[in-house]
């Protein structure tokens, strides 16, 4: 059963971000972000506060693709990029789903000078997995992890990892080899590409872009008060996201017809001086 964290709105639930924690609901804005046009607002959706945004990226694109608006780069926060996502979008939306993606987060990543995935060439026809000493797996099957994902997992025999003089920095069991766990061959090879790109000055030049979703949010929060959620429930509460953003983009078109150009990004006194 879910837990409810308020009796008069049933549906609500707690979320935290970072040091923001509130009752309710999350709020996704999709805007346009074409040079010398109004940004608008093209897809609210709405969804739980406890779940992570990545469960509406879909839903996201689900909803552009029904309104024939679906982008050619979809700029996105990191926490609506996933392997499966970064796949999926491409395959079955035709968007390229562009956003930094989460670093590797096991011991030897952490440590920097461990044999982390990274090191291991992976033969996918062969299903054999090669590590940095040369030893190859002896073992190659697929599984479900804790969350229902599909999963592939390559285990090292013990002959060949208990002497390897490099063991340390490559597994703290004491036993058993180490076994390498990767995601379907689309989404490893998908995420391997987002991450190259990452690193690239194109790629940081295209994401630059995205900065003015933070005026966005601000000027949804500041001037129309929608984290204020004046009705129960989330149909109702959807409602009211739509029409915040009816409302913003109505306040935009006036900027842009007026001849008011959006405020670039603000340079403090001190920092001014230095210029």
């Amino acid at each position: 059963l879910e837990r409810l964290d308020s009796p008069y709105e049933t549906e609500a639930r707690y979320g935290n971000k970072r040091t923001v924690t509130w009752i309710g609901y999350r709020v996704h804005l999709t805007e346009t972000c074409d040079e010398g046009l109004p940004h608008l607002i093209v897809n609210a959706e709405i969804s739980p506060a406890s779940p992570p945004d990545h469960l509406t990226t879909l839903q996201i694109h689900t909803s552009l693709e029904a309104k024939a608006l679906l982008p050619d780069e979809h700029l996105v926060d990191s926490g609506y990029v996933t392997a499966e996502h970064l796949a999926d979008c491409e395959t079955r939306f035709g968007v390229d789903l562009m956003g930094p993606v989460h670093p590797n987060t096991n011991w030897q990543s952490r440590a920097n000078t461990g044999f982390d995935g990274r090191q291991f060439v992976v033969d996918w026809e062969r299903e054999q997995v090669t590590c940095p000493e040369g030893k190859v797996s002896s073992k190659w099957r697929t599984a479900i992890d804790p969350h229902g994902k599909p999963v592939v997992r390559a285990h090292f025999s013990k002959r060949d990892c208990r002497p390897c003089p490099k063991r340390a920095l490559c597994t703290k069991a004491t036993v058993k080899g180490r076994c390498i766990t990767m995601r379907p061959v689309a989404h490893e090879q998908a995420m391997e590409r987002a991450r190259q790109r990452e690193n690239t000055d194109e790629f940081k030049q295209i994401y630059a872009q995205r900065a003015g979703v933070e005026g966005t949010i601000s000027q949804s929060v500041r001037r129309l008060d929608l984290r204020h959620c004046r009705y129960r429930g989330a149909a109702k509460s959807y409602l009211q996201h739509i029409a915040t953003a009816a409302a913003m983009n109505i306040l935009r078109l006036d900027d842009w017809l007026c001849g008011v150009e959006p405020a670039k990004t603000r340079i403090s006194h001190f920092a001014r001086l230095a210029s």
